[in-house]
C-alpha cells in the first residue's frame, strides 16, 4: 500500500513540475510578443552621384553611298577594269562593254565634222562679202549643227559602253566575266562609299524632346565587342509612326579604318542631359505599385517612412527628384524588420550594449 501511494505522490509531484515549467514558459513568450526587441538596421547617408540619360536601340549600317553597278544597254562586256574589294577613285572606269561599231561610227562622223566645219567657214566669209545669200549661209549652218548632233549621239552611246565609278568606294564581288551578254540593269559588282556609315534606328516617342541633331551617339557591334564608335545624329524624321509610336533618327559615323561593314547589326547608346542628383542605393528602395518610399532615419534614431520620387537606374543606384536632402540617413539593410514610427538600432550600437 506504502508503495502505490509512493507512485501516486510522486506522478503528482511531476505533473505539477511540468505544469509550472508549461506556464512559465507561455508566460515568457507572451511577454516577449508584447515587447519586442529593437531591429538592428544599417544606415547610409544620401549624397550625389552623376547620371546621365541613356536612350538604348538596335539599329543596321548603311554605307554612306550605296549602288549596284548595272549597264544601261544590251552588249557583251570586253573587259574587266577592276579588282574586287578594292578601293577605286570616283570616275574610274569599271567595265568596258564591245564598242566597235560605235567607235567606226565615231571616226566617220569625226571626217565628216571636218569637212562641215571647213564648209562653214567658207560660208561665213562668203556670206560677210554679201557673196552668198542668207539661206544659203543657214544651210551651211544647219549641216555642221547636224553633224554635230550625230557625233554627240555617238559619243553618248560609246559613254554607256563605259561604266564608270560615280563616286569613291569599295567594289563588291563582281557578276561578270568578259563575254559576258548583259542586258539594262544586270548587276556587274557593288559600290560602297565606307568613309561615313550612317546608321538608322528607331527611338520611342517618349524620348523625342531629349533628341537634337549633333547629340553624341556609341554604338557596339559583335564583331568587336571591346570597342565603342562615337558618331553624331544626324537627323530626327519630322514623323512619328502610328502603329509603333516611335521616331526613326539617324545617326552618322567617321570609319577612317572601314571597320563597320553595311548591314551590321549594332547596339546604340544616346548619352544626354549630363547632371548631378540626389542618389540612394537601390537596395534601400520600397515600391508598392507606382508609389516608391525609404525609410528615413532621424538623430530619434526612429525610422519614418517617406514617399519619394524617383528617376533614372544607374548600376544599382537610383535617381531620387525629391523626397530626400543630401546628409539624411536611410535604411539599406533590415527593411524587412522595420515599421513606420519604429525605433531602430545599427551594429555600432549593438555591439555598445553588449560590451
Amino acid at each position: 500500500m506504502s508503495v502505490i501511494k509512493f507512485i501516486l505522490v510522486l506522478m503528482l509531484s511531476l505533473a505539477l513540475a511540468y505544469g509550472i515549467y508549461y506556464f512559465m514558459n507561455m508566460a515568457g513568450a507572451k511577454k516577449q510578443r508584447k515587447e519586442p526587441g529593437v531591429p538592428l538596421v544599417e544606415l547610409t547617408k544620401v549624397s550625389k552621384k552623376k547620371f546621365e540619360d541613356r536612350i538604348e536601340a538596335i539599329g543596321t549600317a548603311n554605307a554612306r553611298e550605296s549602288i549596284n553597278v548595272t549597264a544601261s544597254v544590251t552588249e557583251f562586256v570586253d573587259k574587266i577594269q577592276f579588282k574586287e574589294g578594292e578601293r577605286v577613285e570616283k570616275d574610274k572606269l569599271l567595265v568596258s562593254l564591245e564598242q566597235t561599231a560605235e567607235l567606226a561610227e565615231l571616226a566617220e562622223i569625226r571626217l565628216l565634222m571636218e569637212d562641215e566645219a571647213r564648209e562653214y567657214k567658207i560660208a561665213r566669209k562668203l556670206y560677210d562679202k554679201k557673196v552668198v545669200s542668207q539661206t544659203e549661209f543657214d544651210k551651211q549652218s544647219y549641216e555642221l549643227r547636224a553633224a554635230q548632233a550625230r557625233l554627240d549621239a555617238v559619243e553618248a552611246r560609246i559613254k554607256k559602253r563605259r561604266i564608270t565609278a560615280p563616286f569613291s568606294g569599295f567594289t563588291g564581288i563582281r557578276q561578270v566575266s568578259p563575254g559576258t551578254l548583259i542586258t539594262a540593269g544586270t548587276i556587274i559588282t557593288t559600290l560602297d562609299d565606307l568613309s561615313v556609315i550612317k546608321l538608322s534606328f528607331t527611338v520611342p516617342e517618349t524620348f523625342i524632346a531629349a533628341l537634337r541633331r549633333g547629340m553624341t551617339v556609341e554604338a557596339g557591334c559583335a564583331a568587336y565587342p571591346d570597342k565603342k564608335f562615337s558618331g553624331k545624329i544626324s537627323i530626327v524624321d519630322s514623323r512619328v509612326d502610328p502603329e509603333t509610336r516611335a521616331v526613326t533618327v539617324q545617326a552618322e559615323f567617321e570609319n577612317p579604318s572601314y571597320l563597320i561593314k553595311p548591314g551590321m547589326l549594332m547596339n546604340i547608346e544616346i548619352i544626354s542631359n549630363p547632371r548631378e542628383s540626389i542618389s540612394i542605393p537601390e537596395k534601400a528602395l520600397l515600391s508598392y505599385g507606382e508609389k516608391h518610399f525609404v525609410y528615413v532615419v532621424g538623430k530619434d534614431m526612429t525610422a519614418k517612412k517617406r514617399m519619394i520620387v524617383i528617376g533614372f537606374r544607374n548600376f544599382g543606384n537610383i535617381e531620387v527628384k525629391s523626397g530626400l536632402k543630401e546628409g539624411e540617413m536611410i535604411v539599406t539593410e533590415g527593411l524587412d524588420k522595420v515599421n513606420n514610427e519604429q525605433p531602430v538600432r545599427t551594429s555600432s550600437e549593438a555591439g555598445a550594449t553588449k560590451s
